[in-house]
């Protein structure tokens, strides 16, 4: 009847522009059919930020971003996966080999590819053997969250980094510290969330500042050994974790501390005074061990109390030039009491509250320290036109197995290196393109490929 049909044209309307329906598709015909889509999208996506880009053309950059997540799309495992591996597979392997080539370009955190991921997992499982097979919007989902996850992770390691450079310019303290920073956050705030104890938000985030604050230090301080004493002090750690509340300035409403933990009273402010007061108390606590004969072991915590486990190591030596001021203005860190009924004050609390000795080592983030604890200015960021091929390029140049194609800077008697992405195998690149990413992101982990 006239109904049926009008009934069948409109589930058929309906099912075409919410794409639940899922026709089987070999490798071959799903790739061709992705690289259509992708472009219209990302092309879409494009436009927005096209502007801020100033060396790639508009058709360029959809053109790589494309190549990025057609060639992840290409890798064979995936049609044999459960599909929520597939998705997540595809979606971390895509994202590694765009954030190694634009993660410094200045449109890469506003350009949302959260839909195009999407999509293109959806026609990815289009050739998958597994069945059942998902609904759209699981699929879509998926994709989204674990695209916003790698970019958050991205993007929270970027302002470790922004952190560590600004206060430290030797470049193996500044890899020691930031993977101290790294390695101790996750416990930290595990711990904070974990706590069942019915505790207001900010003794929750003053949890998690002391255990990370203690930890990292600790880390580092055993990281960096002989060099400790000069090169992390009471007054360049306090103006690290001051610069992690704000690392891309004031203005900007990032923080690296955890969101779950400040929805109620905001970010902390960059003179938060419990800051000072947690590094100084754990400074003299070292300086106490040195006094009492433990000089020569390594600084380590353990445990929820924080209590320090002494291990044999070579002597590491705590602040002398700090400790004639210790004795000089001893004083115990301010006792903290109950937690502040009013959050907002506590968070804004002036650095007056401070012990006298912490006033007098610890300036206002205006007044510039010594070169030897704030050291100098990061370097300038590498030209972009000193790392991209011109498009005019030779075809014979080029190392034959490097992902960047036509636009790699190496040859053929380069080697290769494959990009670890949380610890899985990524693409391969010659030397010249790897060295080329290192120099934009010094946090790219990579192992060399035996051919």
């Amino acid at each position: 009847s006239s109904n049926a049909t009008a009934m069948a044209h409109r589930l058929r309307s309906r099912n075409a522009r919410n794409v639940v329906v899922q026709l089987p598709r070999s490798a071959e015909q799903m790739l061709e059919t992705l690289h259509g889509i992708l472009y219209e999208d990302v092309g879409a996506g494009v436009r927005h930020v096209a502007a801020a880009e100033q060396t790639w053309s508009e058709s360029d950059m959809t053109k790589r971003i494309v190549r990025y997540i057609v060639k992840a799309a290409s890798a064979s495992d995936l049609l044999n996966l459960p599909w929520r591996e597939a998705v997540t597979k595809f979606v971390h392997n895509a994202m590694g080999s765009y954030s190694a080539s634009c993660q410094e370009k200045p449109w890469f955190y506003d350009l949302d590819l959260s839909q195009v991921f999407g999509r293109a997992s959806w026609e990815l499982l289009t050739s998958n053997t597994i069945r059942p097979r998902p609904e759209y919007e699981s699929v879509m989902e998926l994709a989204e969250m674990e695209y916003q996850d790698w970019l958050d992770q991205t993007l929270h390691r970027k302002a470790m980094w922004i952190a560590v450079e600004e206060i430290f310019s030797d470049a193996k303290v500044r890899q020691k510290v930031f993977t101290s920073l790294q390695k101790t956050y996750q416990v930290a705030m595990e711990m904070a969330i974990q706590d069942t104890r019915p505790l207001g938000e900010l003794a929750k985030l003053e949890g998690f500042m002391k255990k990370w604050i203690e930890d990292a230090l600790t880390r580092s301080w055993n990281a960096v050994n002989n060099e400790s004493e000069r090169l992390l002090t009471e007054r360049n750690s306090a103006s690290l974790f001051r610069k992690l509340m704000a690392p891309f300035g004031p203005d900007h409403p990032f923080s690296c501390v955890p969101g779950v933990l400040t929805q109620s009273i905001g970010r902390p402010p960059p003179n938060w005074a419990f800051i000072g007061q947690q590094v100084q108390s754990i400074f003299m606590s070292w300086q106490s061990q040195n006094s009492g004969g433990s000089s020569k072991k390594r600084r380590k915590t353990a445990g929820s109390g924080g209590e320090a486990i002494a291990e044999a190591a070579p002597l590491s030596p705590i602040e002398r030039t700090a400790a004639s001021r210790r004795r000089r203005n001893r004083r115990e860190p301010a006792d903290l009491g109950d937690e502040d009924e009013d959050a907002g004050a506590a968070l804004s609390a002036e650095e007056e509250e401070l012990p006298a000795a912490s006033e007098a080592e610890e300036p206002d983030a205006e007044e510039p320290l010594p070169e030897d604890e704030l050291l100098a200015e990061p370097p300038a960021a590498v030209d972009d036109d000193e790392e991209e091929q011109p498009e005019d390029a030779d075809d014979e140049q080029g190392h034959p197995q490097c992902t960047s194609q036509e636009d790699c800077l190496g040859s053929a008697s380069d080697g290769l290196i494959r990009h670890i992405l949380h610890g899985n195998r990524g693409d391969c690149y010659c030397n010249t393109c790897w060295e080329s990413f290192r120099q934009q992101n010094p946090l790219l982990e990579g192992q060399p490929e035996v051919v």
